[in-house]
C-alpha cells in the first residue's frame, strides 16, 4: 500500500480508537494527531510537513472543547464500526425533495456529509412549510440539499437507511409508544425519531457517527472538525514529494 495512505488510514482510526473509548484525555488526542505528523514525516520531506504539524496542534486545541461536552451527550450518539463489505455512501443516490433531479453522493466525494431524517409531511409544500413555519420555524429558509420524503424504517426502507444503520447501533434502546409507529417489523437499530443524523466520512464515504434526535447540532461541529482536520492532512501528504524506495 502507498505509505501515505498507511499514514492516513492509521492515524484515522487511531482517532476513532480513542473516541469509541470516551478518552477524555485531551492529551490522549495530542498525541494521536502527532502521530499523524510523525508517520507522515517518516515517509516524507520533513520541511513539507509543517501544515501538517499546525494541523496536528489545531486538532488536540479544538478537541479540548468537544471534550468538554462529551460526558454530557454521551449517550445522545454512537460511533460506528468499520463495514466488512465495500458499500459507501458513494454507491447511493436519491431523488430531490421536487423529483426534478437526482442527487449523486459520488458529487461529494471529498465532502464530509451530514445526513438527517427531518419532519414529516405528504409532499415538498407540506414540508418546506413545517421546517419554515414550525420546527425550527421563525421563516428558516434551508441552505441545504432536501430530498424526497422516503421511508427510513420497515421492510420499504429506503437503501441509504440499510446502509446507514447496518454500522451504526441505535443512539437509544427503547421505541416509542407503538402506536406512534406507523411501519412493522421493527429493528434494534431504527430510527428512533425525526432529526436523527449520521455524521459520514470524507473520501472513505463510511459513517463515523450517528446522533440522536436530541443531540445539539452545534457539538456536532467538533467532529466535523475532526474529520476535516484529517482530510487536510491526507489532501498535504498527497502533494509531498515521497523518497520511498522497495526492496
Amino acid at each position: 500500500m502507498n505509505p501515505r495512505k498507511t499514514c492516513r488510514m492509521e492515524s484515522f482510526y487511531r482517532s476513532k480508537k480513542v473516541i469509541e473509548k470516551k478518552e477524555t484525555s485531551v492529551m490522549q488526542h495530542g498525541i494521536t494527531a502527532l502521530f499523524s505528523t510523525a508517520c507522515y514525516s517518516s515517509v516524507g520531506n520533513g520541511e513539507n510537513m509543517k501544515p501538517l504539524l499546525l494541523l496536528s496542534t489545531y486538532f488536540t486545541l479544538s478537541y479540548a472543547q468537544y471534550l468538554v461536552n462529551l460526558d454530557a451527550n454521551k449517550e445522545d450518539f454512537k460511533t460506528c464500526f468499520v463495514p466488512t463489505d465495500n458499500e459507501t455512501i458513494y454507491d447511493h443516490s436519491i431523488q430531490s425533495l421536487n423529483e426534478t433531479t437526482s442527487i449523486t453522493f459520488n458529487d461529494y466525494r471529498d465532502k464530509v456529509l451530514l445526513l438527517v431524517n427531518q419532519e414529516p409531511g405528504s409532499n415538498a409544500k407540506e414540508i418546506l412549510n413545517g421546517i419554515k413555519y414550525v420546527r425550527p420555524g421563525n421563516g428558516f429558509v434551508p441552505n441545504f440539499q432536501l430530498t424526497k420524503k422516503v421511508e427510513v424504517n420497515g421492510k420499504n426502507q429506503n437503501p441509504i437507511y440499510v446502509f446507514l444503520k447496518k454500522s451504526c447501533p441505535a443512539t437509544k434502546d427503547e421505541f416509542s409508544n407503538r402506536a406512534k409507529l406507523y411501519y412493522d417489523q421493527l429493528h434494534s437499530r431504527d430510527v428512533r425519531w425525526n432529526w436523527e443524523k449520521f455524521l459520514i466520512e470524507p473520501f472513505s464515504g463510511i459513517p463515523f457517527k450517528r446522533y440522536a434526535a436530541n443531540f445539539e447540532p452545534k457539538n456536532i461541529a467538533y467532529d466535523i472538525e475532526l474529520l476535516i482536520s484529517h482530510k487536510l492532512a491526507f489532501i498535504d501528504s498527497e502533494n509531498v514529494e515521497y523518497n520511498v524506495t522497495s526492496n
